[in-house]
């Protein structure tokens, strides 16, 4: 049902066969709430903006539309400059988490809490995009490829395995550093 909807939106809208109008408006939506929500700082969920899980339905909308346009132009044979546009348009989306996290690769001397926060935010980001882009994560011909997907993956599971080192004693009341690496 979605994968129809999302095949009527990239044909319907204004009237033409605009799926990269439709994607880029989109993600110039995403963008100035991405910002408003880096405006409002972390753990904030009132003020400007919307919260993170309804900027990442949008994101995952986004997704799912530019797949479906660039699969219904890959299968009719056709390709067009829109493809370019909108998997050019998709892998920028995809990179912007995966900054995050190289960004914070070798940073856990500071605040270990805004780390873990801040990795946690960009690999919930990552889970909005389609399986079949985020498995190109866990591709060893990616990684030859691109050094970034390796060197992310191994930030995300040195803190996951880093996290295990903060359990408390139970019955201790676990810090905000614990809580994040819960998430």
């Amino acid at each position: 049902e979605s994968t129809e909807l999302c095949n009527l939106m990239t044909i319907t809208y204004d009237g033409e066969e605009a799926s990269p109008k439709l994607l880029l408006d989109l993600c110039a939506l995403h963008e100035q709430l991405k910002q408003d929500e880096l405006a409002r700082g972390p753990e904030v969920d009132y003020g400007r903006g919307i919260t993170p899980k309804t900027r990442r339905i949008l994101l995952q909308t986004i997704s799912r539309i530019g797949v479906v346009a660039i699969e219904g132009t890959t299968s009719s044979g056709t390709t067009s400059g829109h493809t370019e546009v909108v998997s050019a348009k998709l892998q920028e989306l995809f990179q912007a988490p995966l900054q995050i996290i190289l960004q914070t690769s070798g940073t856990c001397i500071g605040d270990k809490t805004d780390t873990i926060f801040r990795v946690c935010e960009a690999v919930f980001d990552l889970s909005s995009f389609s399986p079949r882009l985020v498995s190109s994560l866990f591709s060893s011909r990616e990684h030859q490829d691109n050094p970034d997907y390796r060197k992310a993956v191994e930030t995300i599971v040195e803190l996951v395995v880093s996290g295990y080192q903060l359990a408390s004693v139970p019955g201790d009341t676990p810090d905000n550093t614990c809580i994040q690496w819960g998430r």
